[in-house]
């Protein structure tokens, strides 16, 4: 049985071959199969169980690979041939194959993985948990201790690394709830604080020393002396990101800094001349918030009252509640195209005194969308209903004509408010749907709520609107 009637001539290889490029393989059993010949270039696989077949011949690049059974399987003689780059033309050595870009493992299990005669020269395993992982029977983290004691390096950049791996160390542990809290008696949270580090030491190190900064930019905008959370109108860096900028700036200044220690500053500092100082300094200043954040844990495990910061989102708990509006079904491009969302909010705040119980002049949008595997609201058409949340009992009442009414009952949210102009709202559902359910290992209930209340301006920049994700219940 053939997977496509598609064809593709490779010249090179001189085979005729079953085209799946650009194809989705979803939801679909592969087990025991034997593919032979076969482009996959540019192809997603998801839920895809290849659980004892055979490959051969197969053009594999630039693949997708999300939640698919692999195992047993043995990848055999995959060859990186010696050339810089991808390349349309052939070079010698490769024996007719196009060279591929490192192939990249991104937050996968490999913990029983066996390489086994592989080069693995070039190979990068960033942010990786290796501490059982061994070589040649040595654990590596047995490696790494001695390879960090014995490194020939000046005892303040030695006494700058231990300190950061406390810190990392320290941040690993955080509880997520506990991340953007501010007790009272503290004017910040514990993700300022790792932020600001980062930010301190990026501008105390290389710009000091003729360079520039090297983490993102964001990062000197929302955390330096005198910012506030409270303050923030964008979603600050996960702690992923975070905590992989803090191992990086690690290495990035003893590389930099240890050759340099006795050099004058580059840019004026206090009163300090060279960069030895400024390092001690900083160490003084890692200390310092290491202190300040453990106090803050402490605070908060102590049951202080503490403000949540805005600009983060967080779960929160809603009781049932009941909506009468206008409902239609469409995409997004549809919804855009046709005007359907304003002419369905210039209709129920046209009839607004007309619905009875109705709680507050607070318009909302809910929108309902279908379970379905790869659902893309742009071409998908969901559920939109635009309208008011009514007091419980009033919906038995008579609607007016062209309303509709729908319960929605107790659940989960992950909550944000979304600051600035409506048309970039997409940023936001990105954050929710992608980072934070990712991070936090939740799943969309299926449906979200905008609230549209006195700060909704949707064509100023001081435009804010409430969102609520519902969540699906925690297993």
């Amino acid at each position: 049985m053939a997977l496509t009637d598609k064809k593709v001539y490779d010249a090179k290889g001189g085979f005729e071959l079953a085209d799946l490029r650009d194809e989705k393989l979803h939801m679909v059993s592969l087990k025991g199969a034997e593919l032979h010949g076969v482009d996959a270039r540019d192809t997603s696989l998801v839920h895809v169980n290849f659980v004892g077949s055979k490959w051969k011949h197969i053009y594999f690049s630039n693949v997708h690979i999300h939640e698919t059974q692999l195992g047993g399987t043995v990848f055999e003689n995959i060859r990186r041939p010696d050339a810089p780059a991808s390349r349309l033309d052939e070079e010698p050595g490769t024996d007719g194959w196009v060279n591929v870009e490192p192939v990249r493992f991104k937050t996968s299990d490999l913990s029983t993985a066996i390489f086994e005669e592989c080069d693995m020269s070039g190979a990068d395993f960033r942010d990786c948990k290796v501490d059982t992982m061994r070589i040649n029977g040595i654990p590596v983290g047995e490696l790494l201790k001695l390879y960090e004691e014995h490194r020939d390096l000046p005892p303040a950049v030695k006494e700058f690394r231990s300190m950061r791996e406390e810190t990392i160390q320290f941040a690993l542990r955080i509880p997520a709830d506990k991340l953007d809290l501010i007790p009272e008696g503290f004017n910040n949270s514990i993700r300022w604080n790792l932020g600001h580090l980062l930010a301190a030491w990026d501008h105390g190190i290389f710009p000091k020393l003729g360079g520039s900064w090297r983490i993102p930019e964001p990062y000197h905008y929302l955390f330096p002396n005198g910012t506030s959370p409270m303050d923030w109108r964008e979603a600050p860096p996960s702690l992923k990101d975070i905590v992989r900028w803090m191992k990086e700036q690690k290495e990035l200044i003893t590389e930099e800094l240890t050759p340099h220690l006795d050099y004058p500053l580059a840019e004026p500092f206090l009163n300090m001349a060279t960069m030895a100082e400024m390092l001690e300094f900083l160490l003084n200043e890692e200390q310092h918030h290491q202190k300040k954040m453990r106090d803050i844990l402490a605070a908060l495990e102590e049951g202080v009252p503490a403000a949540f910061t805005p600009a983060v989102p967080r779960v929160v708990n809603l009781p049932g509640f009941t909506v009468v509006g206008v409902s239609f079904d469409a995409n997004l491009k549809e919804i855009e195209e046709q005007g359907l969302g304003k002419r369905a909010y210039e209709q129920v705040t046209a009839l607004r005194n007309e619905i009875s119980g109705r709680k507050t002049d607070d318009v909302v949008l809910i929108q309902i969308y279908p379970m379905k595997m790869n659902f893309n609201p742009h071409s998908d058409a969901f559920t939109q209903l635009i309208g008011y949340r009514v007091q419980e009992g009033a919906e038995n009442g008579e609607l007016p004509d062209g309303l509709t009414k729908r319960f929605f009952a107790e659940s989960e949210y992950v909550s944000y408010t979304h600051r600035g102009l409506e048309s970039e709202l997409g940023r936001s559902y990105d954050l929710l749907y992608g980072r934070w359910m990712s991070e936090h290992e939740r799943r969309p209930g299926g449906y979200d709520m905008e609230v549209w209340d006195s700060r909704y301006k949707p064509d100023q920049q001081d435009n804010e609107i409430d969102m609520f994700v519902a969540l699906h219940p925690k297993k």
